[in-house]
């Protein structure tokens, strides 16, 4: 029986979307209800969840300058690649013309 055969999978990822989307909400409102009876439990869980964000705010700067650090160099790459290029061509283009010159020096002797 393959993957494809189960109707399960299909429908697995819109699931757990529809879970994260209306549960994250109630979670959150569940913590601060519980913050808000219990003053230090309160004051735990708004650090936890500023820890949270706030990792996943860094995280997400860290990702787009390794991104933009890397199109950088690649770009960079790319360009001293064509000029390594550009200078293999000019030189077997100027061998070319001194051997064409050279024959034509030849045939003229």
């Amino acid at each position: 029986m393959e993957l494809n055969d189960k109707k399960i999978p299909k429908y697995l990822p819109w699931i757990f979307a529809l879970a994260i989307v209306f549960g994250t909400p109630y979670l959150v409102a569940k913590i601060v209800e519980l913050g808000l009876v219990f003053k230090p439990l309160g004051y735990l869980l708004t650090a936890i969840m500023y820890s949270i964000v706030g990792l996943v705010l860094v995280s997400l700067v860290y990702e787009i300058y390794k991104y933009f650090r890397y199109t950088t160099n690649l770009e960079s790459r790319e360009r001293q690649r064509k000029a390594e290029l550009t200078d293999v061509v000019n030189k077997s283009l100027e061998a070319y013309e001194k051997s064409k010159k050279e024959q034509q020096d030849q045939q003229q002797q």
